[in-house]
């Protein structure tokens, strides 16, 4: 079993914890892209089924970038054509 020593530096940063900063929208859309391609694999239909309803909610989501959200709806129609 790997174990992992922390160094002072690590522990240093562990005292003050910063936000991690939010996903750019080039990531949220290259995220999206890959859930599209994987939703085109049949094999992976039962996956997303399990998670549809929550792709709807993060499709209609008024915080997500437009195109990203137009990929998600691509991908959930692209469930409900299988």
């Amino acid at each position: 079993m790997a174990q992992y020593q922390q160094s002072p530096h690590s522990l240093l940063h562990m005292a003050h914890p910063t936000q991690p900063e939010p996903p750019s929208i080039n990531m949220m859309c290259r995220a999206a892209k890959a859930l599209l391609a994987m939703a085109q694999v049949e094999e992976n239909r039962p996956e997303f089924v399990l998670y549809e309803s929550r792709l709807l909610d993060i499709s209609l989501s008024s915080v997500l970038n437009s195109g990203v959200a137009a990929i998600l709806c691509e991908v959930l129609f692209k469930l409900g054509r299988s």
